[in-house]
């Protein structure tokens, strides 16, 4: 599985990392509307590697544009990345909102701060030891993971020159040239589409006050959520098949 697609879907469907924010965010930060801020870095896509080490500090730094910037999408996979790139904004804005109202600390007791960030710094680890051969305006990324790694199974990108620039290809990115894997990534978009509403609508009541501690955002997020995959998993059940009733004797 891909880095964003092991970053995104956890993220949602699982709630986990809009408790994550980078542990460097200020706890007294002005509570703000606004889903993204200024990046704090410079994005590079001069090569394979800087691209995806870019990717990982946008991650890092809630920089949808630099995200997207990073990976070409055709009309193949739009469908598909629209639905990644919705969910990962949504729990940006959610953590946003979590941090600026309730501090550092709050989120802590929620969950790891150091979680996200980890996960990116071992992403970039991973750069060091990554085998790139480049073919005229192409080249694949081979990833070998250490023993220790929480990675376990090595896996390539492929990546896209367009001028000097340099993309990961979606396919290859949200492991979509698997047929099977494909399938099961586009029936889930419609969920994580509901999710992401979900955490964008909680991430307002907390600016606006309207859940006035984490007691209660824990309830509401939690209680939503397990509505919306209740009513997903009824959806996606086998109807149940019709009851027999044995023929009226004459």
């Amino acid at each position: 599985m891909s880095m964003l697609t092991r970053t995104a879907l956890p993220i949602v469907l699982l709630a986990a990392a809009a408790y994550a924010a980078p542990a460097t965010a200020p706890a007294t930060a002005p509570a703000s509307t606004t889903k993204a801020e200024a990046p704090a870095f410079v994005a590079d896509f001069s090569t394979p590697s800087a691209t995806m080490k870019s990717l990982a500090d946008a991650v890092v730094a809630h920089d949808m544009k630099t995200i997207k910037s990073a990976i070409l999408v055709t009309d193949k996979e739009k469908d598909i990345a629209d639905g990644l790139f919705r969910a990962l904004d949504s729990s940006f804005h959610f953590q946003t909102a979590v941090k600026s109202k309730f501090g550092a600390e709050a989120a802590k007791s929620l969950r790891a701060p150091d979680d996200l960030e980890a996960a990116m710094a071992e992403r970039r680890k991973l750069l060091l030891t990554a085998e790139t051969k480049i073919d005229g305006a192409t080249a694949t990324m081979t990833f070998h993971p250490p023993a220790d790694s929480t990675i376990k199974v090595a896996h390539t990108l492929l990546f896209h020159k367009t001028g000097d620039i340099w993309q990961i290809d979606a396919s290859s990115m949200f492991g979509l040239d698997d047929p099977e894997r494909a399938e099961k990534v586009r029936q889930s978009n419609a969920l994580l589409v509901k999710i992401a509403d979900l955490m964008d609508a909680t991430a307002k009541d907390i600016e606006q006050s309207k859940l006035a501690t984490m007691q209660e955002v824990r309830q509401t997020l939690m209680s939503k959520l397990q509505t919306i995959v209740s009513d997903a998993a009824a959806g996606t059940a086998p109807a149940s098949a019709p009851a027999t009733h044995p023929a009226p004797k004459p």
